[in-house]
């Protein structure tokens, strides 16, 4: 399967983090781009009742995260849901 987690917080981090450790496909949306950057270069380290390190791509483009993605998680503050699903539509598809 192959997940667009949006939010790129600590939630949205550890979200992603274990489902790429479960071996799935994520891409994560974040906001800015020093720290898109650095968690696609530098990866993440999930520590819990997952723990490893993952490699993962983050991009602070809605439309290239959501591209390809069977599902969408959206990991922001309760006030970010209304301007996160806007920004999300046009790129919506059928199923």
């Amino acid at each position: 399967m192959t997940y667009a987690v949006i939010g790129g917080g600590n939630t949205g981090q550890a979200i992603a983090g274990c489902l790429t450790l479960n071996e799935e496909q994520v891409k994560l949306y974040v906001r800015g781009d020093k720290r898109g950057a650095r968690i696609s270069r530098e990866g993440l380290y999930v520590a819990g009742i997952y723990s490893g390190y993952v490699q993962l791509k983050a991009s602070t483009s809605m439309e290239q995260v959501l591209f390809g993605a069977e599902t969408i998680i959206v990991s922001t503050t309760a006030d970010g849901h209304k301007p996160v699903i806007r920004e999300i539509q046009p790129y919506l598809q059928p199923n």
